[in-house]
């Protein structure tokens, strides 16, 4: 039985500072029309495998999914230079971004996240109706009565 929404988190499109050219998601879809096929690292998670999904066939690119086992990996791969590509994370990429190792270029939730105030939403980097929220709640069990 549902008891509390805990609260909600958007997914976070990420590139490696060294690719300066791509300062918005519309230059990565640029840069992606140049050289087709780029990996784009995800925490395997459905959210974030939907999210670069979505974007894909909106942008009509072709990005490679490259699935790791949670966010922190993507994170770490983007953040000393061994990935340029861009990443698709949540929480483990704000470490990142506050030491500026990763650029955020948009998220993926309605509205702006605090956490993020200067990054845009898909919304606003033109993406109609691209709005992806992870959600946490408390759940109860409920014990059956025994007869």
């Amino acid at each position: 039985m549902p008891v509390c929404l805990l609260g909600r988190q958007p997914q976070a499109l990420a590139v490696h500072p060294s690719l300066t050219t791509v300062n918005s998601v519309a230059d990565l879809v640029a840069l992606v029309k140049q050289k087709p096929g780029m990996g784009c690292a995800t925490s395997g998670s459905a959210q974030s495998t939907r999210a670069a999904g979505m974007v894909r066939r909106q942008a009509g690119i072709r990005l490679e999914h490259v699935p790791y086992r949670g966010a922190g990996k993507p994170s770490t791969i983007l953040s000393p230079g061994t990935c340029r590509s861009p990443s698709w994370a949540r929480t483990a990429l704000i470490p990142h971004y506050k030491a500026r190792t990763v650029r955020l270029l948009a998220q993926s939730g309605e509205t702006r996240s605090a956490s993020m105030p200067d990054v845009p939403t898909l919304l606003e980097s033109g993406f109609a109706g691209l709005t992806l929220e992870s959600w946490y709640a408390a759940l109860c069990r409920l014990a059956r009565r025994r007869r």
